[in-house]
């Protein structure tokens, strides 16, 4: 299968079930947006998210990350609830296979 086409696959189905958005175009774009954000912002292997993750959740760094992410969720899922956003952004960047597969996508953009 074509490595693009499965890391959105997985890492939309990681939104999909914290939300249960039932929109799949939606989860698909969403992913989109979030591994171009990360191709932008040359955020590119697991290395700069782990230290993104260690510099603590009170930095500005951290916080900008998570926002970005946060942000994409609000627009592609339409939940309007800012903390459940943010808590499935810090969710989703807790995840190895979800950072796996979205580097991998931000990578193949």
């Amino acid at each position: 299968m074509n490595e693009k086409f499965e890391s959105t696959r997985v890492a939309a189905y990681y939104i999909w079930d914290r939300t249960q958005c039932d929109d799949a175009l939606a989860l698909w774009y969403a992913v989109e947006d979030i591994a171009t954000f990360f191709k932008k912002s040359n955020i590119l292997n697991a290395a700069i998210i782990g230290g993104i993750k260690e510099i603590g959740k009170e930095k500005e760094a951290y916080r900008w990350f998570i926002r970005h992410i946060a942000y994409r969720i609000y627009i592609y899922t339409g939940n309007e609830y800012e903390l459940e956003n943010w808590f499935l952004a810090e969710y989703l960047v807790e995840s190895e296979e979800w950072i796996e597969q979205i580097i991998q996508l931000a990578n193949l953009i």
